[in-house]
């Protein structure tokens, strides 16, 4: 489990900081058990939420991680 900082908003996922110059994306799948059209609203930036890391780096780079999970 990893405290994480919202950092950017897009409507299929959200960008967390995971600290020490890493940063996460959460796909909107990942965010709720609840079955989302959007990420927008849900959170904002500076939002600080836990998150599990569930693929240490995807096809962008950035971690894949999740918020139901966590």
């Amino acid at each position: 489990r990893v405290l994480a900082t919202v950092i950017q908003i897009e409507k299929d996922r959200l960008f967390v900081d995971l600290g020490g110059k890493s940063e996460g994306i959460i796909p909107l799948n990942e965010l709720s058990e609840q079955n989302l059209s959007t990420a927008e609203g849900l959170y904002n930036i500076g939002d600080k939420i836990n998150v599990v890391v569930i693929k240490s780096e995807g096809g962008d780079g950035n971690a894949i991680v999740s918020r139901k999970r966590a």
